[in-house]
């Protein structure tokens, strides 16, 4: 899959705060050369990184160093979350030791924070002498708190068993792939291996799969000439019908909408 690289801060700090009511899949799998610190109000999010997978769940911070590819899977509707991003040059004063908070890609219950995210927002949206700069020092206050909280926090724990399941389904998601065929493959009951999967990548086996095929499916659209149903059967769907059903339910519209609009 294309990777998106992009600056989206580039002109100095950028505060986001969005909500939305449906399930939703970002585009593009991407990264940039700014910090990110991600936030979840409410809703649950899965957060594909170069580390691994990520469940968010409301008050939870993700926080993406540079050039590290994410993607974000809104699975449940009436999600909130927040961005900041910048460059560190972009803050007056920053200190390195700041930026340590960065070696840890998620932070659980980070609710006590969440009104100095408010405030960064209330002087982001201000257009008043001084607002630059209140953000920045906000920012700053924020970046300590973050990095007071992880100091000495381990690294996370890796799953290779899990880790190689989550390879062999983005590798073979155009066939046709069973959760009893993975099970008996890794030696677990049907059972056990759902279970497992779940823990370490938040959502079902069915639900990841589904999600792997409908991003290449994305990428089929916009970069070849395939027709829809081609698409279709070509990222695994057996019933063209049944995909654009479940493409237009990610993505909000339907796989030949897409292709028109998005079409290289």
């Amino acid at each position: 899959m294309a990777i998106v690289y992009f600056n989206e801060c580039s002109n100095g700090i950028f505060y986001s705060r969005v909500a939305l009511q449906e399930s939703y899949l970002l585009p593009d799998v991407h990264c940039h050369a700014n910090y990110e610190v991600f936030f979840l109000i409410s809703g649950n999010i899965l957060y594909f990184t170069d580390y691994g997978i990520v469940l968010l769940s409301p008050g939870d911070f993700a926080l993406i160093p540079p050039f590290v590819k994410h993607q974000t899977y809104h699975f449940t509707g009436n999600t909130e979350r927040i961005i900041l991003s910048f460059f560190p040059t972009h803050i007056k004063n920053m200190d390195k030791q700041m930026l340590t908070c960065f070696q840890t890609p998620h932070i659980k219950d980070g609710w006590s924070l969440f009104p100095l995210l408010e405030e960064i927002g209330k002087e982001y949206k201000r257009d008043e002498p001084l607002s630059l700069c209140a953000v920045e020092v906000l920012t700053s206050l924020l970046l300590i708190h973050l990095s007071r909280i992880t100091a000495g926090s381990p690294v996370p724990e890796s799953n290779p068993l899990m880790e190689q399941v989550k390879i062999d389904i983005t590798e073979h998601y155009m066939l046709d792939i069973s959760l009893d065929d993975l099970a008996l493959k890794y030696n677990m009951s049907k059972s056990h291996f759902s279970k497992k999967f779940k823990s370490y990548a938040g959502v079902g086996f069915h639900e990841f799969l589904t999600l792997v095929r409908i991003q290449n499916a994305e990428r089929l659209l916009v970069t070849t000439s395939e027709s829809v149903t081609e698409v279709a059967s070509l990222c695994g769907f057996n019933d063209s019908s049944h995909f654009t059903q479940t493409f237009k339910k990610l993505k909000g519209m339907t796989p030949g909408e897409y292709k028109k609009k998005n079409r290289i």
